[in-house]
């Protein structure tokens, strides 16, 4: 399981859970942040984090146009780039190195940092890894950090899309493994070349954390021990999507509730994904 060290005292917000209302010091780092100004994405960003919000802004561009392109949603959705020292004014529940949705839009971490590449050292149970050229700033670990917090930015904005493309309530299970599918269909679309390297992040986190329960006993409202132990089982299943559906996964998924009422049912999946049949069952070989 996951050290303890790591899920300090308050840190029982996952990403997709928005933080409390803004207070006076909020306020204040918020009006001090600088702003990246874009067609699709507006990015706030910390002093010296320039380089680093247009990259997440060319990210969190490419996949809020392939959401508008899958399904007609808008998800209007703003980054915000922030320093640990921003991170930490700002009181956010996430570890410094995961993303976190907040009122104002989506935080990450502007550079990768000692607290970032400890978090995913002891998550991944190995040295970080690197393959992806030289860094713009700091250590080559520092900046694999940021690669995998930009994974998991990627479910983050999945977690939005599904939130939208299902307005009413069912198995959350359904919810968290659409937005895997959304987050894997682009990440097949942009970067393909990075499958590889995704999938074995979640089998590296998978030997580290242990979901208590099957995939049906998943919570939103978990700590985010909990949350992190069934990534890879979310995971597991978009691969099984996608094995079917290819690129046009999450087109189908999105697409699918409004022809059931706003609804994304358990039935409609596995009459439309037989395989997933297995996956519930935890049952399912790893899908490549």
């Amino acid at each position: 399981m996951i050290s303890r060290s790591i899920l300090a005292a308050g840190l029982t917000v996952w990403a997709g859970v928005a933080a409390s209302a803004v207070n006076a010091d909020d306020s204040r780092v918020l009006a001090n942040l600088l702003k990246l100004h874009g067609d699709d994405v507006q990015v706030l960003y910390s002093a010296g984090a320039l380089d680093r919000a247009s990259h997440v802004q060319e990210r969190l561009s490419a996949i809020a146009r392939d959401v508008r392109d899958w399904s007609g949603l808008d998800l209007q959705v703003q980054g915000l780039v922030l320093s640990p020292d921003d991170w930490e004014s700002l009181h956010l529940a996430a570890p410094y190195g995961m993303p976190q949705t907040m009122a104002q839009g989506v935080a990450v971490p502007a550079w990768g940092d000692e607290r970032s590449v400890a978090l995913w050292e002891r998550l991944i149970g190995k040295p970080l890894p690197w393959n992806q050229g030289e860094p713009l700033r700091g250590s080559k670990e520092e900046a694999a950090s940021l690669a995998l917090a930009d994974t998991m930015l990627q479910v983050e904005i999945g977690r939005m899309a599904a939130e939208r493309a299902v307005p009413l309530a069912g198995p959350e299970w359904v919810g968290e493994l659409l937005a895997h599918v959304v987050a894997s269909s682009a990440m097949a679309v942009h970067e393909e070349v990075r499958a590889g390297e995704i999938d074995a992040l979640y089998d590296a986190l998978a030997q580290h954390v242990t979901p208590p329960a099957g995939v049906e006993a998943f919570s939103a409202r978990a700590d985010l021990e909990q949350r992190l132990a069934y990534q890879p089982l979310f995971h597991r299943g978009a691969r099984i999507v996608l094995a079917k559906d290819g690129r046009k996964a999450a087109r189908t998924l999105l697409k699918l509730p409004m022809g059931h009422g706003g609804q994304l049912t358990q039935a409609e999946l596995l009459k439309r994904y037989p395989d997933l049949g297995a996956w519930l069952r935890g049952t399912a070989p790893a899908a490549h």
